[in-house]
């Protein structure tokens, strides 16, 4: 997992993109996360998680999910 510092406008726009590949974002009460179901265990992955900061969001997320930020 890597992490970056992104501000809010940023992070909605990382969301809505991450929504209009089909896959589902979560809101929890200290963000938001999104997860897949791996087909060989059917256990979730973490693909990304974005927690609220005091001015932004603290990204975390699987380097091959997210290529471009």
């Amino acid at each position: 997992m890597k992490a970056i510092v992104l501000s809010k406008p940023q992070t909605q726009r990382l969301i809505k993109n991450i929504r209009s590949t089909g896959l589902k974002v979560e809101k929890i009460p200290n963000g938001y996360k999104c997860q897949a179901k791996l087909k060989t265990t059917g256990e979730y992955d973490l693909l990304f998680q974005a927690m609220i900061g005091t001015n932004s969001y603290l990204i975390r997320y699987k380097e091959e999910f997210l290529t471009k930020i």
